[in-house]
């Protein structure tokens, strides 16, 4: 299977009318193909693996495919019952307990930089 790096249009009947980024849209499909690689090591068929993530087999297919419109929750549900390693996931709950103290060190709001130039446009 070949990742094309042209982004696909998503048609407003199919997915939401928002653009997404050419990134986005090729670690989707990055993210699609791991997910029927890891699907098909363990010999999974897709209405067995859709079974085992507890998701229909179409949703299955659209996450294998890297559309951007199914939820974050499906994929990463998919993505723990096929293996797909994410954040190097040996150690996710040291990776977690890290970033949340990182973020208990920021400040609670974050405001808007300031402009360094004066607007004098009146």
């Amino acid at each position: 299977m070949t990742l094309s790096t042209q982004p696909r249009q998503a048609s407003p009947s199919t997915e939401s009318a928002r653009a997404f980024s050419r990134n986005a849209v090729l670690l989707g499909r990055l993210l699609g193909a791991q997910v029927r690689l890891a699907r098909r090591k363990k010999r999974w068929s897709e209405v067995e693996a859709a079974e085992r993530a507890r998701v229909s087999r179409a949703t299955l297919q659209k996450i294998e495919r890297g559309s951007p419109g199914v939820t974050l929750g499906l994929v990463l549900e998919v993505c723990s019952v096929v293996g797909v390693p994410l954040f190097g996931t040996t150690g996710v709950a040291d990776l977690l307990e890290r970033t949340q103290l990182e973020l208990a060190a920021q400040p609670k709001r974050i405001r808007a930089a300031r402009s360094e130039d004066p607007v004098d446009d009146f």
